[in-house]
């Protein structure tokens, strides 16, 4: 199906300029922010695709083999395309925000493009052992951007607290798991 593969190819189209746009963040925030507007566009035609269709896609095995660390399949469902939609809009907003606004915050816009890339992650893999390493990496990328002014005590403890429940959300989820 044409279709499919061209929501295919945005998909895999997204994540790379988020994660480029992450690079470039970090020396040109307005193309970067450029970048990520591109990004959040395609990301939005992949979701709108799978909910028009409301079927499952699986677009790819990206380690193909035996065992847990194998095998991370990509797959976009109804449930995620959802999730992704919404990702797309915010990021859309604020790739705007950035390329109006006069204020020079280039790691924030760095890492946030970096985190967008990670939750999307989240979002569309389908293996349990990749899930974890990219819910690591979000959370690893959210907490560096909520310690961003890290001089006030209260950020400081606040990137604690956040640290701390995310990783017992996570381990929730190993729990969760097990016991299904």
């Amino acid at each position: 199906d044409n279709m499919t593969d061209l929501a295919s190819t945005l998909l895999y189209l997204s994540i790379t300029l988020y994660l480029l746009s992450g690079v470039l963040g970090l020396f040109k925030n307005k193309i970067s922010a450029i970048t990520s507007l591109i990004a959040s566009a395609a990301i939005m035609i992949t979701a709108i695709d799978t909910l028009v269709s409301s079927e499952d896609k699986i677009y790819a095995i990206l380690f193909p083999g035996k065992g847990v660390f194998s095998e991370a399949v990509i797959g976009v469902d109804p449930l995620s395309a959802a999730f992704l939609l919404i990702i797309g809009i915010v990021s859309l907003a604020v790739s705007l925000y950035v390329m109006s606004s006069s204020e020079k915050h280039p790691r924030v816009h760095s890492i946030g493009s970096l985190l967008l890339a990670s939750i999307i992650f989240v979002l569309i893999l389908q293996n349990l052992f990749w899930f974890l390493f990219a819910w690591e990496v979000m959370t690893l990328l959210s907490y560096v951007l909520v310690v961003q002014n890290y001089e006030n005590p209260e950020v400081r403890r606040a990137g604690l607290l956040y640290f701390v429940l995310m990783h017992v959300g996570a381990a929730c989820l190993i729990i969760a798991t097990i016991l299904l």
